[in-house]
């Protein structure tokens, strides 16, 4: 679509032609963006793809296997350091983990990070930006206590832990989920 001479194009398409030029890492971490920014909805994608799937059309093959990995009710990492976090994590074969839960019955918690889906590890990802000030630190704080009132582990991992020294961080996931493996199994 052309307006005033410009070509512009609706976000869902934007990722088609991205998966069309570009490596299909590129083209999922366009996926994810436009879906965490709530430019585009997973059926709204897939309807596209119905549409754009054309015999031998550019990118159709990838675009369909970051949809087939993105069903509905898929939550996109929220920052690249979510991002980074998942892909590291999914190298060394730590997890599963579900992002960005919400936690507590009644009485709720907040929404988590990242959950393990079978043991009550908590991960929270956190940035010097929104977590190193004062009030910031005592409002973790108070909701990792909770946490661990509510039987979870919690296990903190810093941004500049996941850029420069990533195993220190994945060490600490490790443990936890060795610990809790061993308590459990002999409880």
């Amino acid at each position: 679509m052309i307006l005033s001479g410009i070509p512009v194009s609706v976000p869902a398409r934007m990722v088609f032609e991205v998966a069309a030029v570009g490596s299909p890492a590129k083209a999922a971490r366009a996926c994810d963006s436009a879906l965490s920014m709530r430019l585009t909805t997973i059926p709204r994608l897939n309807q596209m793809l119905d549409e754009w799937a054309d015999r031998g059309r550019r990118g159709t093959v990838a675009m369909r296997e970051i949809l087939d990995a993105r069903p509905i009710g898929f939550i996109p990492p929220a920052s690249n350091l979510e991002r980074r976090f998942v892909q590291l994590v999914e190298a060394n074969f730590l997890g599963p983990y579900r992002r960005q839960v919400d936690l507590g019955g009644e009485d709720w918690i907040g929404r988590v990070d990242f959950k393990h889906l079978t043991l009550p590890i908590v991960i929270e990802v956190l940035s010097e930006r929104y977590h190193s000030s004062l009030l910031d630190r005592e409002a973790d704080g108070r909701r990792f206590a909770a946490l661990i009132t509510a039987g979870f582990t919690v296990v903190t991992v810093w941004d500049h832990e996941l850029w420069q020294s990533p195993g220190q961080a994945l060490e600490r996931v490790h443990l936890a989920e060795v610990a809790l493996r061993t308590h459990l199994g002999a409880a």
